[in-house]
């Protein structure tokens, strides 16, 4: 038996459905990501933040080392899959209730033109996968002097 948590809560606050099912979510995800959603029981989670340099994403990955994750950019997608593996023993035992995961897993994001991608910076702590998507010196808001007549 698999237990799948939905927050309905969640689902319900998104107004926009998408053809393959489910919903679609904030123009920082893709419509890839929701499917990938229905694929799998694992689904790490991701905090997203817009600071004033770079966007930080803080990805929740407890029990992977770095060795079991990939990230990678495509045509300005950003991905991050890997996969957990069940501990040894859990196919001979008797689960009573299960409510961890295993399995491969892949999130991917639309990081558009702003994102220099050559200086992303990713590292993995504790369990704590944090990317630093800096943005390109041209998409930084700058200040205009204005000169006084003549």
């Amino acid at each position: 038996m698999t237990i799948i948590r939905k927050d309905l809560r969640d689902e319900a606050g998104r107004s926009e459905r998408y053809p393959g099912g489910g919903w679609s979510t904030a123009p920082f995800f893709n419509n890839r990501e929701a499917a990938e959603e229905d694929m799998s029981c694992w689904r790490p989670a991701v905090d997203v933040l817009e600071e004033k340099e770079a966007i930080k994403l803080l990805v929740e990955l407890p029990g992977l080392d770095k060795s079991d994750i990939a990230v990678n950019i495509d045509n300005g997608i950003l991905s991050i899959s890997g996969k957990r593996q069940a501990p040894g023993d859990a196919e001979r035992a008797k689960f009573l209730r299960t409510e961890r995961c295993f399995g491969s897993f892949c999130r991917s994001f639309s990081i558009g033109n702003q994102i220099d991608v050559e200086k992303i910076d990713a590292t993995m702590d504790k369990g704590m996968l944090t990317l630093v998507l800096p943005y390109r010196e041209e998409s930084k808001p700058k200040s205009i002097e204005v000169k006084i007549g003549g």
